[in-house]
Parts: structure tokens; C-alpha cells; sequence
């Protein structure tokens, strides 16, 4: 609620949920497990609209504000995907984001790539087959990916997120390396008001 009072308003707001008894949960990223730190991601794909990179570098954006910051690698062509990756360029510069573009993206490449990588992570909105989940399969690379019925007809996912929600990629990135993923700290009644009044 709070991103969509963002885009639909403008302003920044304050999210309070309470309910009569209050439901505690772990909120804090305060201590992040070393299997997090140096994870390097692969996305190999063409810069295609339906290939979703937007929404992945934005997940990356999400990642970097809560003090993670893994490596994104991708596979855009230089040329027929310049616009694209200028604009992931730009992101990535002002928010300080480990993103890198290896052009040369022939099967040998791809697989280099893929062996040198942690995980594959694939949030494509639409595919006829999914070639890298096939090359994630058979290089034994866990893959995080879009929660649909043509990536579950090929492999089940060690994760699964909504692909048009970067904080669902970044949740879903966060839940691979273990690290808390900050659910929302639902509050009583008089802590809600409290928290108001203050």
C-alpha cells in the first residue's frame, strides 16, 4: 500500500497495521548471514519488453536499500538493446547496484556465465519454452523465477516471485540467501495510536 500511495500520490506515508491482538514477527535485516555477501546472478536473455529486465533492476534498487548488494549478471546486446541498457546503466550508477552487461552472449559464453554464477534468476513474463531453464538445469544452478505454469511445465523454482513486483523479485532474492525479509509488523490497538499521537 505504501508504493501505491507513492505512485498514485506522490507523497510518502507511514503504514501502521494493527488488529485487536497484535501479531509479532521478525522485522530486522540488522545482521545479514555471510552466505549473502559476493552472490553473483545471472539473467540470460534478450533485451525483448517481455524479457521484464526493468523490473529486475528494480529489484535490485529494492536489495541495495535494505544493504544487500549481489552481483546481476546480463546478457544484453549492445547494440539492438542500447536504450534498455542505458537506462539499467543510469539505475544502476545512482543507486550504486553491482550490475554488469557481458555482451557476448554465444552458448559458450552462456555457459561460462552460468557455471560462474550462483543462480539464475528469470523473471520473464512470457515464454514459449524458456531456453536458460533448461541450461540452469543442466548446469545444476538453482533458479529463482516467475511464478508460471511454462517455467513449472520445465523445473520447480527454488523460489518464485510475482514478475511485475520488484519487491516480490527482491523478497524472493532474499529468501535464497536467507536473510529476513522484513514482513510488516502488524501492532495493537494502543500501540496503533501511540504511534499516530507521536
Amino acid at each position: 500500500m505504501k508504493v501505491l500511495v507513492k505512485n498514485a500520490l506522490s507523497r510518502e506515508s507511514l503504514t501502521i497495521p494493527f488488529w485487536r491482538n497484535a501479531i509479532r514477527q521478525g522485522v530486522s535485516n540488522s545482521t545479514l548471514p555471510e552466505t549473502c555477501r559476493n552472490k553473483r546472478f545471472l539473467y540470460p536473455a534478450s533485451g525483448e519488453p517481455h524479457k521484464n529486465h526493468l523490473n529486475l533492476v528494480r529489484a535490485w534498487k529494492y536489495l541495495a536499500k535494505v544493504g544487500l548488494f549481489p552481483t546481476l549478471a546480463l546478457t544484453l546486446d549492445t547494440t539492438r538493446d542500447a536504450r534498455l541498457l542505458a537506462t539499467i546503466r543510469l539505475i544502476a550508477t545512482k543507486s550504486n547496484l553491482a550490475v554488469e552487461n557481458v555482451s557476448e552472449n554465444s552458448e559458450r559464453q552462456i555457459g561460462i556465465l552460468m557455471r560462474s554464477a550462483d543462480a539464475m534468476i528469470f523473471p520473464s513474463l512470457l515464454e514459449s519454452l524458456g531456453l536458460p531453464l533448461l541450461e540452469a538445469i543442466e548446469s545444476g544452478k538453482p533458479v529463482l523465477a516467475s511464478e508460471s505454469d511454462v517455467v513449472r511445465d520445465i523445473l520447480d523454482p527454488e523460489q518464485t516471485f510475482d514478475p511485475l513486483s520488484p519487491d516480490s523479485i527482491a523478497r524472493a532474492v532474499m529468501r535464497f540467501l536467507g536473510v529476513n525479509s522484513g514482513r510488516t509488523e502488524i501492532r495493537d490497538p494502543a500501540a496503533f495510536l501511540d504511534q499516530v499521537r507521536a
